[in-house]
């Protein structure tokens, strides 16, 4: 899907009834959608759209220490809750590009790769084993930051 297209056409549209009806047709035709994009204004759009597809929101602190997924339709709220009220994310020391990008987070290939693959890992066995759709946190434990867990909602 054209991503720039995408983004700015729903923000705009959002509430006009028959662009939502479009998008949620758009959106229909696939089994599975992934929002990697860290808007929260695209994801609060998203997440009050009616939709049969499956669509989880994949977000990620600064620093890559927590990977946070969320399955449609509670994503939202929870994405907001465990960024503002739960996981530590200091986003004092982002890279601030220059030009007209927006700030992003410090973190390693290796250290996101990481987080997303046991994301996928797990999304990929909820799917396979017919399990409930629980939104999930992938996260270091201890101070080493050598064992992953996986902490379900």
């Amino acid at each position: 899907m054209n991503k720039e297209y995408f983004e700015s056409i729903i923000k705009v549209f959002h509430k006009n009834k028959e662009a939502k009806a479009v998008f949620c047709e758009h959106l229909n035709k696939y089994d599975l959608v992934f929002d990697c994009t860290t808007d929260n204004d695209l994801m609060y759009i998203l997440n009050s759209l009616n939709l049969n597809c499956n669509l989880i929101n994949m977000s990620i602190t600064n620093h890559a220490k927590d990977l946070v997924c969320a399955f449609y339709p509670n994503i939202y709220g929870f994405v907001m809750n465990q960024f503002e009220n739960v996981l530590s994310n200091d986003i004092g020391d982002l890279y601030s590009p220059t030009g007209c990008w927006s700030p992003t987070f410090k973190a390693s290939y290796n250290d996101i790769d990481l987080l997303v693959q046991m994301g996928l890992k797990h999304i990929n066995h909820v799917f396979s084993s017919e399990s409930a759709k629980n939104n999930f946190i992938v996260t270091f434990e201890g101070e080493s930051f050598q064992t992953l867990k996986i902490k379900e909602f």
